[in-house]
């Protein structure tokens, strides 16, 4: 596991580590502050918080995500508050009181907030990067264009119906030649769907969101990717869509293996908490065993 090796202010660093890229997004010490590399050599990964470092201990872990810091941009974000890593601070106060607390996961969209989307797109409908496949108005002047990620393209296989929807519903599926159906919504991130209760080897169809970065691809484990001792297949269902997961007996239920391709082409294990909604990138010595 990756630890603090020093701390300076907001800038950690990490020694001898090699699993940080460039600018990837990272949660620093237990009560995982939001950090961003921002130099990496042969001898350390230095790493700037973005969040209050005060407590902050040598020795704390450090968990690489794979993604880049990101922003959520969808609906309700014209008529909220936000800090610098895009949390709304009118629902900060409600858990926290009047001061930012350090560590807090608070999603960046109002999920319960219901607005009238209308789909553009049909069924058998070609989609490339930058088409609009729906809109949305969130005031009388400002009407949300959504548009397929730029590296997606295919062919649409089910729309949803125009009207009331939260921003986390699935509105178009489309499918390519060689890959499985994937999602897209009103977000420019993807949510996958997983189940609430605890993972049994079968179908299940129980509603959990899971937010994806649009630059991944969910797919089947290939041949070179070793699955952990203990570890077993199941199916979670998307829609009609059959996604593989894998969970382990013993291992906390809140902790559930996906096999996902980053946009560099690079496939590899990727752990979600759903406790934590959060998803990181994660190699053979990091498994729970």
């Amino acid at each position: 596991m990756n630890t603090i090796h020093a701390i300076n202010g907001p800038v950690v660093k990490v020694a001898g580590a090699k699993d940080f890229s460039m600018l990837e997004m990272v949660y620093v010490g237990d009560k995982r502050l939001i950090g961003e590399v921002i130099g990496v050599n042969d001898r350390s990964t230095t790493i700037q918080v973005y969040e209050n470092t005060a407590g902050l201990k040598i020795g704390e872990p450090v968990i690489p995500t794979g993604a880049p810091v990101c922003a959520t941009l969808g609906p309700g974000i014209i008529s909220n508050i936000f800090d610098g890593i895009e949390r709304p601070l009118r629902d900060m106060i409600k858990f926290n009181g009047a001061f930012v607390a350090e560590g807090s996961s608070i999603p960046s969209l109002d999920e319960e907030r219901e607005f009238d989307v209308t789909v553009t797109v049909k069924c058998g409908d070609k989609l490339t990067g930058g088409m609009i496949y729906c809109t949305c108005p969130e005031t009388a002047l400002i009407t949300h264009k959504c548009m397929v990620p730029p590296n997606v393209n295919g062919t649409v296989t089910y729309t949803a119906e125009n009207g009331m929807q939260t921003v986390y519903k699935i509105y178009v599926h489309r499918s390519e030649e060689k890959e499985t159906e994937e999602p897209s919504e009103l977000p420019e991130e993807l949510p996958v769907v997983l189940p609430q209760s605890g993972m049994t080897p079968e179908v299940v169809d129980e509603e959990l969101q899971l937010t994806i970065f649009h630059q991944y691809t969910v797919c089947e484990k290939p041949e070179e990717l070793v699955l952990p001792d203990g570890y077993i297949e199941t199916v979670l269902l998307l829609g009609e869509q059959n996604i593989p997961a894998y969970t382990k007996q013993g291992v906390p239920e809140e902790f559930l293996l996906l096999v996902l391709r980053n946009a560099e082409g690079e496939t590899g294990w990727y752990q979600y908490d759903r406790v934590e909604q959060t998803l990181q990138r994660v190699y053979e010595e990091q498994f729970i065993i």
